[in-house]
C-alpha cells in the first residue's frame, strides 16, 4: 500500500511479506528465458530471485489484494522496458582508449584524438564521459560546429564545468559571444572568483564590443589576482581592439617573459611589430624555427621591403643608395613569393607582393620591366592608384610624356592633394612642351603651399622646405622653357636671401651655363661644393662649366669619379654625353644659290663652304680642314674662286687661337693664310684680332681682274646675355692695285619677346666704309653709309627631346647712302626652316629676298640656302 515517507516527502509502496519477492522469482526468470531481458544486471536479479524462490519453496503464501497485483504488474513492466533498451557499460579496454585519446590531444594532436573519440562515441553514444571528452577535444581541434551540435543534444545543466568552459570557446570562434556569455554567467554564479572564467568572459565581452566592462574586469584582476599568461593575452587583445598597439606589444612581452618558450606569443609580437611598421625589429626577432605562418612570414618580408622602398624613394638624388635599398627590397619580395603557397587562399597576398614590386622596379629604374609586369597584372584585376602612378613615372622616364600625362591627370583629379602625382603632371607637361599648363600648375602649387609650418605642441613656426622646393621648381620651369633671363632673375633673388643653400647655387649655375656664362657658373658650383661636398649636381656642374672652357684635363677626373661611384645617375650620364659631344669630330657644309636682277649685278651665283674639325689633340689642339667654292656671273664674264685651307686651332680657357694655311685658285692663283686670336677675359667681353693673306671675301670682280686683297681686322663684343649684345668692328683691306679700304661697323641686338617657343629680337646695324681709289673694276665707293633695323623671329613649333623643328623669319629695312648718289632703301626678308634630327645632326633650308644698292642703282636679289652640320 502507498505510504508517505516523512523524511523524504515521497510516497512509495510497502509490500508486506514475501509476495513481491515470490512474484519476481516467478516472472523474471521466465522473461529471461523468453529473451525479453538481456541486461547482466537483470540476469543477476533473476538469479537472486531464483535463489529466493528455492529458499521459500514449500511455504504457502496468502493471496494478495487485486490492487497490489496491478501495482506490481506496472512496476515489472516499467523495469522490463528500461532493461530492454539499456546498453552494457564500456569495458576497461574502451576506457583505456578514451584516456589514450585525451593524452594524444594533450600532446598537441587534437585532430587525431577527436577522430578516435568519434569512433568510440558511435559505439557508445549514451556514454556521457565519452561525449564530454569528445566535445572538449572537438573544441581543441577547431571543429566548433560539430562540438556545438553535440553539446546541444543535452541540456547544459547535465554537463560538467570543464565541458561548459570549453564550449564557450567554440561559441567565441563561431562569433556568438552572447551564447558563451550566458554559459559563463551560470558558471561564475557558482564560482565568482574563478580567474580563467573571468578572463574568458573578458574575451567574449571584447568580441561583443563591450570594451568598458572588459576593462573593469581586467583592472579588478590586476588589483587582486595574479598576472599570468592568460591575463596578459586578454589585456593585449583589449589594447589591440583599442588600436593601442604599443601597449599590446608590452602585454605580449610580459606574457613572453613568463613563458619564454611559447612561440605563439613570439608570433603575436612579430605580427604587431610589423603592424606598427617596425619590420626590421621583427625580422631580428624571427629566429628559426619561425612561429609565423607562411602568410604572416610573407607579410613580414613585404613589410620590411616596403620600409626599404620608402627609404629608397627618399634618397632621390643618389641612385647608389637608392639602388641598394631597392635591391634589398626586391630580394625580400622574391623571398615572400617563395614562402607563399601557390594556393587560392594566398592569391590576394601574392598579387599584393607583385603590386609592391612595381614600386621596386621603378626605384631600380627598370622601366620596361615595370611596364611589362603592370600589363600582366592589369589583365587580372583593377590596379590601385599608387601602381598607376608608378606606371606614369616609368612612361615619363621612357619618353612617353603624353601617356604619362593622362594617368597623372586622372590621379590629380581624383585626389588634388596627391603631391607626387601633381609633380609628375608638371614634368609631363614640361616634357610634352606644354609650358602654359606647366606654369599654371606649378604656380598654383606654390600659392597653396604655406611658407611656414607649425609644431602641433609648441605652435612654433619653422620654414616649409616644400615651399622652397616648389619655388625653385617654378624657376626651373622657366629655365626648361628657355626663358633664361626670367629664371636667372628669380634664382638670383633667392640666392641673395639664402646664401647658405647649396641647391640654389647649383640651379643658378645651371642657368648661367645655359646663358653662356661658364666662369660665373663655375664659381657657383664651387660654392655649392663647399656647402655640400657630396652634392652630385655641384660636381657635375663644375664639369659642364669646364667643358665650355675647353679644360678637359680638369673634367676627366671629375667624370671618372662620377662614373666609378655613381654610374646610374642622370647627372653622370648627362656630363658623360656632353664630354663625348665636345670631343667628337665635327663638320658643317653650307651652300647658297643666288640671283641678282639689277643693272650692275645681273646674273647667278653660288657659294659653297665645308669644314671638318678633328677631335681635340692633347685636349686643346684641333686640326682644321676647309674648302670654299664661289662662282658668279659678272658683266665681264664669269669668275670662280676655290679656296682650300688646312690649319691648327687652340682652345683653352680665355684664349682661342686659329691659324690656317690656304691655297687660292682663281684667275689669280696664290698661297695665303689666316691668323686669328680671340681673348675672352670674362663671360661678357670678347676681343678679336685677325689678319689674312689673300682674304676670303675678296670681291670676285677684283679676282677676275687679277686683284687680291689682304686684310687686318679687329672686333670688340660685349654680350650681356642672350638678351643683349653690342659689337663694334674695324677692318682694313689692302688691295694689290694700291687701293685701301677701311670699314667700320657697330651693332646692337635686344630681345623683345621671350616666351616659350617664341623669341623675337630687335637689331640695329650701322656700317660705313671709305676707299682710297674709286676708279677700279670692282665696287669701291669713295664713302658710303648704311643703317638698317631688323626683326628676327625664332619660333619652335615642334620639339620632342632631341628632335626639334623651328622656323626663323628675319626682316630688315634701312637706307644706303653712297657719296655722289641719291640714298636708297635697302632691306631683306629671310625665311628658314631648321630641323635637328639628333643631337649630332642638324639641317637648315631657307630663302631670302632683298634689295641692295650699287652705284645708286637698286639691285634686287633672291637666294636659296641649305646647310648641314653635325658631329661624327
Amino acid at each position: 500500500m502507498p505510504e508517505f515517507d516523512r523524511r523524504t516527502g515521497v510516497k512509495h509502496l510497502r509490500v508486506r511479506g514475501m509476495k513481491a519477492v515470490r512474484f519476481a522469482a516467478i516472472k523474471i526468470p521466465a522473461m529471461i528465458q523468453s529473451g525479453r531481458l538481456h541486461s547482466p544486471t537483470m540476469a543477476k536479479a533473476a538469479g537472486t530471485s531464483a535463489l529466493w524462490s528455492r529458499c521459500l519453496q514449500g511455504h504457502k503464501m496468502r493471496r494478495p489484494h487485486p490492487a497490489t497485483w496491478a501495482v506490481l504488474t506496472l512496476f515489472i513492466l516499467l523495469f522490463s522496458w528500461t532493461s530492454l533498451y539499456a546498453r552494457p557499460l564500456p569495458s576497461p579496454a574502451v576506457r583505456r582508449q578514451q584516456e589514450q585519446a585525451v593524452l594524444l590531444a594533450r600532446a598537441g594532436r587534437p585532430g587525431e584524438a577527436a577522430d578516435q573519440l568519434e569512433l568510440l562515441h558511435r559505439q557508445w553514444p549514451r556514454d556521457r564521459s565519452i561525449t564530454n571528452d569528445l566535445i572538449v577535444l572537438l573544441t581543441w581541434a577547431g571543429r566548433d560546429d560539430r562540438a556545438i551540435r553535440l553539446f546541444l543534444t543535452r541540456p547544459p545543466a547535465q554537463y560538467p564545468d570543464y565541458v561548459l568552459f570549453a564550449v564557450t570557446n567554440s561559441y567565441r570562434n563561431l562569433h556568438d559571444p552572447d551564447a558563451g556569455l550566458r554559459i559563463l554567467e551560470d558558471l561564475l554564479a557558482r564560482h565568482p572568483g574563478n580567474q580563467p572564467w573571468l578572463l574568458r568572459k573578458v574575451l567574449l565581452l571584447i568580441d561583443k564590443g563591450s570594451l568598458e566592462p572588459a576593462r573593469k574586469i581586467l583592472a579588478d584582476i590586476a588589483r587582486h589576482g595574479k598576472k599570468n599568461r592568460d591575463f596578459f593575452l586578454a589585456r593585449a587583445y583589449l589594447h589591440e581592439q583599442e588600436h593601442k598597439t604599443i601597449k599590446a606589444l608590452a602585454d605580449y612581452q610580459g606574457a613572453l617573459t613568463l613563458n619564454p618558450a611559447d612561440r605563439r606569443l613570439l608570433r603575436r609580437i612579430l605580427v604587431n611589430l610589423n603592424h606598427i611598421r617596425a619590420p626590421a625589429r621583427a625580422c631580428q626577432l624571427d629566429t628559426p624555427p619561425s612561429p609565423l605562418t607562411a602568410e604572416e612570414k610573407a607579410a613580414l618580408l613585404t613589410g620590411r621591403a616596403a620600409e626599404l622602398l620608402r627609404w629608397s624613394t627618399d634618397a632621390q638624388k643618389d641612385f647608389k643608395e637608392t639602388g641598394l635599398f631597392a635591391f634589398k627590397a626586391l630580394a625580400l619580395q622574391l623571398q615572400a613569393l617563395a614562402v607563399l603557397p601557390d594556393q587560392d587562399r594566398s592569391r590576394v597576398q601574392r598579387r599584393q607582393v607583385y603590386l609592391d614590386m612595381l614600386i621596386t622596379l621603378r626605384n631600380l629604374r627598370r622601366m620596361r620591366d615595370l611596364q611589362s609586369l603592370y600589363a600582366t597584372l592589369a589583365h587580372q584585376g583593377p590596379m590601385p592608384d599608387y601602381t598607376r602612378q608608378a606606371l606614369a613615372d616609368s612612361l615619363l622616364a621612357s619618353r612617353e610624356p603624353d601617356r604619362a600625362r593622362r594617368i597623372y591627370s586622372e590621379l590629380v583629379d581624383k585626389n588634388p592633394g596627391n603631391y607626387g602625382a601633381s609633380m609628375g603632371l608638371f614634368y609631363s607637361c614640361v616634357e610634352d612642351e606644354d609650358f602654359d599648363h606647366a606654369f599654371t600648375l606649378i604656380d598654383s602649387m606654390i600659392r597653396h603651399e604655406p611658407r611656414y609650418r607649425t609644431f602641433w605642441d609648441t605652435k612654433a613656426k619653422f620654414p616649409n622646405e616644400r615651399y622652397l622646393s616648389l619655388q625653385v621648381t617654378g624657376i626651373q620651369a622657366r629655365f626648361y622653357a628657355d626663358q633664361l633671363g626670367v629664371a636667372w632673375d628669380r634664382i638670383d633673388a633667392l640666392v641673395n636671401r639664402a646664401p647658405a643653400n647649396n641647391w640654389l647655387y647649383e640651379v643658378r649655375g645651371q642657368i648661367e651655363n645655359a646663358r653662356g656664362w661658364p666662369r660665373q657658373a663655375l664659381d657657383d658650383f664651387r660654392t655649392a661644393s663647399l656647402l655640400r661636398p657630396d652634392s652630385l649636381d655641384a660636381i657635375a656642374g663644375k664639369g659642364a662649366s669646364l667643358i665650355q672652357l675647353h679644360r678637359y684635363d680638369e673634367v676627366r677626373p671629375i667624370l671618372a669619379g662620377l662614373l666609378r661611384d655613381h654610374p646610374h645617375e642622370h647627372v653622370t650620364r648627362s656630363l658623360a654625353r656632353d664630354y663625348r659631344f665636345a670631343r667628337k669630330p665635327s663638320y658643317w657644309g653650307d651652300i647658297t644659290f643666288s640671283h641678282s636682277s639689277g643693272p650692275e649685278l645681273n646674273g647667278d651665283g653660288m657659294l659653297a663652304t665645308a669644314e671638318l674639325i678633328s677631335p681635340p689633340i692633347d685636349d686643346n689642339w684641333y686640326l682644321n680642314a676647309g674648302f670654299r667654292h664661289a662662282w658668279s656671273e659678272l658683266i665681264e664674264g664669269e669668275e670662280t674662286f676655290d679656296r682650300t685651307a688646312l690649319g691648327l686651332e687652340y682652345h683653352r680657357g680665355n684664349w682661342d687661337i686659329l691659324g690656317h694655311l690656304t691655297y687660292n685658285n682663281s684667275t689669280r692663283r696664290e698661297m695665303g693664310g689666316t691668323l686669328k686670336a680671340i681673348y675672352q677675359p670674362s663671360d661678357f667681353w670678347r676681343f678679336m684680332v685677325s689678319g689674312e693673306r689673300f682674304a676670303a671675301d675678296t670681291p670676285l670682280r677684283a679676282l677676275y681682274h687679277d686683284i687680291r686683297a689682304d686684310a687686318v681686322s679687329t672686333a670688340v663684343t660685349y654680350r650681356a646675355s642672350e638678351r643683349r649684345q653690342l659689337t663694334a668692328s674695324l677692318r682694313l683691306s689692302d688691295f694689290t692695285d694700291n687701293n685701301t679700304r677701311i670699314e667700320a661697323g657697330a651693332g646692337i641686338s635686344q630681345r623683345l619677346v621671350d616666351i616659350p617657343h617664341l623669341d623675337i629680337d630687335g637689331r640695329l646695324e650701322l656700317y660705313g666704309s671709305t676707299n682710297a681709289k674709286t676708279d677700279v673694276p670692282y665696287y669701291s665707293p669713295d664713302h658710303d653709309l648704311s643703317f638698317q633695323g631688323a626683326i628676327h623671329i625664332d619660333h619652335v613649333y615642334y620639339r620632342h627631346y632631341d628632335h626639334l623643328l623651328a622656323q626663323q623669319l628675319d626682316i630688315g629695312y634701312g637706307f644706303y647712302d653712297q657719296e655722289g648718289y641719291v640714298p636708297r632703301w635697302i632691306g631683306h626678308i629671310r625665311y628658314e626652316h631648321r630641323y635637328r634630327f639628333t643631337p649630332w645632326l642638324e639641317a637648315l633650308a631657307g630663302v631670302e629676298f632683298g634689295q641692295n644698292v650699287y652705284d645708286g642703282h637698286a639691285e634686287p636679289y633672291r637666294m636659296a640656302r641649305f646647310m648641314i652640320n653635325g658631329k661624327f
